[in-house]
């Protein structure tokens, strides 16, 4: 295992399997949570590695339970992130 595979977190690589994702659409993901959840400008993003971005948004969302996202926690995500404009 790399340095960096070690760093990323294990969501990440679930979801290029589940989507088939590329690392071009990996990375388009991950700026577009930086950018628009966090905040942070292109530079920020581009400087920062996988384990700051986890650890940013643990910040920002709170640490994620091993037993995976709840209908509460859900209910929770989504009063404080309403869909829409």
């Amino acid at each position: 295992m790399s340095e960096h595979s070690r760093d990323c977190p294990e969501y990440w690589a679930r979801a290029q399997a589940a989507q088939g994702q590329g690392f071009a659409e990996m990375c388009a993901a991950a700026a577009r949570v930086a950018m628009g959840l966090l905040g942070w400008p292109p530079d920020a993003f581009w400087q920062a590695t996988p384990q700051d971005l986890r650890l940013a948004l643990e910040g920002r969302l709170g640490r994620a339970s091993a037993h995976g996202l709840g209908r509460a926690e859900l209910e929770q995500l989504m009063a404080r992130f309403p869909d829409g404009a």
